[in-house]
């Protein structure tokens, strides 16, 4: 009886150690690509090389964003990621010049944020969303 119970002890502790490991990495994978997507927008990386083919740049960020939208419509547990990418279509039509899509993108990115609950709980994509924002307005 002990012993069963030390093991079940052990496979949950296995499996949190999973668990927060894959959150890890989960959260790694968002800033490299937070960072990789600011570089590919030219948003305030004066030490990295600037990047020839503004215009293919974002049409091929706007191309994997869309596929990334429709690969994952029904999976629940990339809301969030889905609410993130709303955002980031919303930066790449600002920076294509085109802001009634950006607008667009950015009602969709709010609304999107709000069903998921994660405004409030994900402080710099809000910061994100008050900076296309204001960039809009602008």
């Amino acid at each position: 009886m002990v012993v069963a119970e030390q093991e079940r002890e052990k496979a949950v502790s296995e499996t949190e150690y999973e668990r927060d490991l894959g959150l890890a990495r989960l959260e790694a994978s968002r800033l490299i690509g937070d960072f990789l997507f600011d570089w590919a927008m030219e948003k305030g990386h004066r030490s990295l090389p600037a990047i020839d083919g503004r215009e293919l740049r974002l049409k091929r960020l706007e191309r994997y964003y869309e596929d990334f939208l429709m690969r994952t419509s029904a999976i629940a547990s990339l809301d969030d990621e889905r609410a993130r990418v709303c955002l980031q279509l919303a930066e790449v039509s600002l920076a294509s010049g085109n802001a009634e899509q950006a607008e667009q993108r950015l009602d969709e990115a709010i609304f999107d944020f709000h069903e998921a609950k994660l405004l409030a709980a994900n402080g710099e994509d809000a910061k994100a969303l008050g900076s296309c924002s204001v960039r809009l307005v602008r």
